[in-house]
């Protein structure tokens, strides 16, 4: 005979990504993610909170001879989380008998302000804030989009919490 994972009753489960390994490093791949949604939801009985943490900071002065790190930095940085909220939203929302979702979108001081050579990563940092904005109007109340840190929709560690690359 064999266990069958039975759904935590008690608690709420977290969902981190991080583009380094495992689920964060497929981040910007949909079909990767919904297949560790559904083992969430099969293993642990669904997500009550996204943490999206993947990113990637490629600095540089700005030039074709970067595009592939530009794609790279808006497909893993941006729509990585729109991709991870997306795929997990249904059980986000679905934790409204818990006291409700969360989603944290990780972000960074660039997200702020601009600085030469981080361009590209300062606007996918400026657009997660915005699209963070946005999605805590739309999903109010039952998903919170919060900071752990700060008092905007977005966590905003300094550079120094921050592991660059460079070419």
């Amino acid at each position: 005979m064999t266990a069958t994972p039975q759904p935590i009753q008690t608690g709420r489960v977290a969902v981190i990504t991080g583009a380094s390994s495992g689920i964060g490093a497929a981040t910007a791949r949909a079909t990767s993610l919904r297949t560790a949604a559904d083992r969430v939801r099969a293993e642990l009985g669904g997500a009550a909170v996204l943490v999206d943490n993947a990113g990637v900071m490629l600095l540089g002065p700005f030039g074709a001879h970067q595009r592939d790190d530009y794609r790279q930095m808006v497909e893993v940085d941006l729509l990585g989380a729109i991709t991870a909220a997306e795929v997990f939203l249904d059980q986000i929302k679905g934790a409204a008998s818990i006291g409700g979702g969360d989603i944290v979108n990780v972000s960074s001081v660039a997200g702020r302000t601009a600085r030469a050579g981080n361009g590209v990563y300062a606007a996918t940092k400026w657009g997660l804030n915005g699209w963070s904005e946005s999605l805590r109007q739309e999903l109010l109340p039952d998903v919170r989009v919060t900071s752990p840190s700060t008092r905007s929709s977005c966590g905003q560690p300094d550079s120094s919490d921050t592991q660059r690359v460079s070419p």
